[in-house]
């Protein structure tokens, strides 16, 4: 969704206003509107400049200077020139009604997962599995909506209208991510401690801004290639593979960097070097992946060992360990370069 922004600024000058009494009248008026994904900021009020306050010596009431009428006037045809923000409003609703609207639950029902059983399951494994999750000191905590577990729902509600899948298929073993749960706080349960299993309120949040940029074009697998090379960034990630496993974009920078992996990574090349053969390639192609190099710059870390993989691992690109932070490096790069 196209994002609106618009900036009304007002500035007396003296120049302006040469009958005035500057030092007295002159003031400014500042109206700073944003709107985002259908939320609205303000981040400026109307607020006097300089206005010295008078005492009336007949009634001790104070009074502020006269201020020329023709100002607010100028300023109010210049609101009023801009598209309000009831219309941006209605036409960002109309827009999500039109491309994104809300799911029936037949389209719910059609994201969740069929239960399919081979041959060779029987009911003795399903009798032990129904057991081994009744018994999971942890089902509480994941089954709570209300408290531990309350910023999940509307994510997955949000996900699933936005990119038509659940959250979890995304940060999953599809696309080889996994919550990395190492800062949850433990929890006390018996005479055992356990890390709290739900994502953490500040995931949730930057996640679901990721979910809605418009760069992904509403396919996970775009968000979740750029998730995996935070993480490669980060963790210092030489393994020989060809990377990334499946490019699901039309963009031909992404085959070309699969390809440049595979050729090249021999277990001693670091993720800047096989971009930027990657990038070589493109011949001044541009390319929405051109956020990979901010990503390098923000994300790859001096006196990180490398993690290295034996020769043949082929596509065994294992898993990605996504972490708040990691969230927040990809929100960065991806506003930065929009």
């Amino acid at each position: 969704m196209v994002a609106t922004n618009f900036v009304i600024k007002v500035h007396n000058q003296r120049a302006a206003l040469p009958h005035q009494d500057l030092t007295q009248g002159q003031w400014r008026r500042e109206a700073v509107f944003g709107l985002h994904r259908g939320i609205i900021t303000t981040y400026g009020t109307p607020k006097p400049k300089s206005r010295r306050r008078q005492r009336d010596e007949s009634d001790g009431e104070e009074e502020l200077p006269p201020v020329d009428p023709a100002v607010p006037e100028k300023l109010q045809k210049l609101m009023d020139a801009q598209p309000s923000v009831l219309d941006q409003l209605r036409s960002t609703g109309e827009y999500l009604k039109q491309h994104k609207p809300p799911l029936t639950q037949g389209q719910v029902q059609a994201m969740l997962p069929t239960y399919q059983a081979d041959a060779d399951w029987t009911d003795q494994n399903e009798l032990q599995l129904r057991q081994s999750w009744d018994n999971d000191p942890l089902k509480p905590y994941i089954l709570d909506s209300s408290t531990t577990n309350r910023y999940m729902a509307p994510l997955w509600r949000f996900t699933a209208r936005f990119m038509g899948t659940p959250v979890e298929d995304i940060i999953g073993p599809q696309f080889n991510l996994a919550y990395d749960n190492s800062s949850n706080a433990l929890l006390p349960i018996g005479d055992q401690e356990f890390r709290n299993p739900n994502w953490s309120t500040q995931f949730c949040d930057k996640l679901g801004q990721l979910v809605a940029h418009p760069l992904w074009m509403g396919h996970p697998g775009a968000m979740a290639i750029c998730l995996q090379y935070v993480v490669k960034c980060r963790t210092n990630n030489q393994r020989q593979m060809s990377w990334p496993k499946v490019t699901y974009t039309s963009d031909k920078f992404l085959d070309l960097f699969q390809n440049v992996n595979r050729t090249f990574q021999d277990g001693t090349k670091t993720v800047g070097e096989l971009r930027t053969e990657a990038s070589r390639r493109m011949h001044g192609i541009p390319s929405r992946y051109s956020l990979f190099h901010t990503i390098e710059e923000r994300n790859i870390r001096p006196g990180v060992e490398p993690i290295r993989g034996p020769a043949g691992v082929g596509s065994d690109v294992g898993t990605y360990a996504i972490a708040t932070v990691c969230l927040a490096a990809a929100k960065t790069e991806v506003a930065t370069d929009s």
